[in-house]
């Protein structure tokens, strides 16, 4: 708000040409700062195998790293879990995929549960870190009746900080350990 007031007080004092040098100044850095936070370079999507089954492929954008990092740094474990909501024919199936990450606290490895088992361990955080937050290749398991297109939706849930009962609670507080996404529809790609 500072600088709002800031802005209206040189519009009223005629000193309008340093409040636009201030206002452009300020536009060019919000504009770099959405530039650099959109990743073009990956599209969730899913796509369709010449067998007709559905393979998704989701990149969650709004993920804080640094958090997730430093919680399994120091040896928490974190949670990434999608809901997928799946429409067609006047049918609708629901799915869950559920990825758990933490440190092995031996050999410092990084561990990665999907759906409860595990299913790799990785020396570098990079690599981990690409295996735990997104879904890659990912067979739905239904087939598409010849000429239809299913209607994908997801959810995306985080747990920043994994905790049991009783203190699972602490949940409750919006935001501070937990935040649930809107529901998104997903896009069809290109046929593989």
């Amino acid at each position: 708000m500072p600088l709002l007031n800031f802005l209206k007080t040189g519009l009223r004092n005629r000193h309008s040409h340093s409040a636009f040098y201030l206002f452009s100044l300020l536009s060019f850095f919000l504009t770099v700062a959405v530039g650099y936070s959109v990743d073009t370079s990956h599209n969730s999507s899913f796509s369709v195998n010449p067998e007709g089954q559905v393979i998704l492929c989701l990149y969650p954008e709004g993920l804080n790293e640094s958090r997730l990092k430093g919680n399994i740094l120091k040896g928490g474990k974190s949670e990434i879990s999608v809901k997928f909501r799946y429409h067609m024919l006047h049918e609708t199936h629901e799915f869950h995929i559920r990825k758990t990450g933490y440190r092995d606290i031996i050999t410092g490895d990084f561990v990665l549960k999907i759906n409860g088992r595990e299913t790799g361990t990785y020396r570098d955080w990079e690599t981990f870190y690409w295996s735990f937050s997104v879904i890659h290749n990912f067979p739905v398991g239904k087939s598409l009746a010849s000429g239809g297109s299913p209607n994908i939706r997801y959810r995306v849930e985080v747990v920043y900080k994994k905790f049991v009962a009783p203190l699972n609670l602490l949940y409750l507080v919006p935001g501070k350990y937990i935040t649930r996404g809107r529901w998104i529809d997903l896009v069809a790609g290109s046929e593989m």
